[in-house]
Formats: C-alpha cells, structure tokens, sequence
C-alpha cells in the first residue's frame, strides 16, 4: 500500500550566511543563519546543521529585563529535531536590589544567563559577580 508507506527526504535550508532572517518579538530579537538538513523519512525524520546568531540582539522579557545576546546556537548531528543541542548566552549589568548608600544608588551588577541543554529540556544557569550571594535564586531575585 502506497499511501502507508513513508516518503523519503532530503531537504537543505540555508541562507547561506546572508542575515536575511531574523527573529523578532517581544522575547528576544537577533539576526540568524540557518544550515540544517531534513533527512531519513516522513515518519522519521532526523536533522543536520545548526542555527547560529549572525549578529547582536537581545532575549528576555522586552521592558522588564533584557540580556545581550552574546551567542545563540542550536545544533543537529542527526538526531530528532527535539534533541537538538542548545547554547544560549546574555550578559547584563543590572540595579543592584539594595544599597546602603548614595553613591551606590547607580552601581550594577554584571549577570551572565547561560542555557544549555536539548530544545524540549532547556537548563537556565544564572550567575553574577557582584560580591554577593550569587546562587540562582538569588540571580533571579536581583533580575525580577
């Protein structure tokens, strides 16, 4: 029977490096390229290549807080698109949440936001170096 069986495939998308796609949306916003490769079956496909940032940006929540994108990847070594590897890098200098005096009023703290991990299963670890505590929470604490 034709119609159960699946279709083989071979597709390649790339924008050849040219930043003629971007994201853009309230949540983050950076130019990409995209070299990635659709291939086995209909009913199982797997894929090669990767997308990577091209060029600045930012990723957050537009208005609340915002990172600059320092690098943005998600890679296939023939695998199913949900266990493509994902690598995400911000940086920031934010507030500090208190001060004890005037002069500090303005002082910030760089916070670096790394995520790793697959697409479906995305590990957020924050860290700061401001002197003080710097465990996840209290990263997330000082962000919100």
């Amino acid at each position: 029977n034709a119609a159960g069986r699946p279709t083989n495939i071979a597709i390649h998308i790339s924008n050849s490096g040219q930043d003629s796609v971007a994201i853009v949306s309230n949540f983050a916003t950076f130019p990409l390229t995209i070299d990635i490769w659709a291939l086995g079956t209909t009913s199982h496909p797997i894929l090669r290549g990767d997308i990577d940032n091209s060029g600045n940006g930012f990723f957050g929540l537009q208005g609340l807080f915002q990172f600059n994108l320092d690098a943005f990847s998600v890679t296939w070594q023939d695998v199913p698109w949900q266990r493509g590897t994902l690598n995400v890098s911000g940086s920031e200098n934010i507030p500090y949440c208190e001060t004890s005096t005037d002069e500090e009023k303005d002082a910030t703290c760089p916070v670096t936001l790394n995520i790793t991990g697959t697409v479906t299963n995305p590990q957020p670890l924050p860290t700061m170096d401001c002197g003080t505590e710097s465990t996840p929470a209290a990263v997330y604490y000082s962000i919100i």
